[in-house]
């Protein structure tokens, strides 16, 4: 699973590059926290599993971390 995958590189490469968007750098120690902690938040909202999910956002690297995180 690629999620599996972000949580070892943060751990091998933490300061290297992940997501680079609109020039700007989150490396993967960054964005694996940013996933552990959107994962947590909806494990707190008892959504649902199995089930559809429409994700709508502005920002395409928020949309990244939300959708790994589902």
């Amino acid at each position: 699973m690629i999620v599996e995958r972000i949580y070892e590189w943060a751990k091998s490469q933490p300061d290297r590059p992940a997501v680079i968007w609109n020039d700007i750098s989150l490396n993967y120690l960054s964005f694996s926290n940013a996933i552990r902690l959107t994962c947590d938040l909806f494990r707190r909202e008892n959504l649902p599993v199995g089930g559809n999910a429409l994700v709508l956002v502005q920002s395409l690297a928020d949309a990244w971390i939300i959708v790994m995180a589902l």
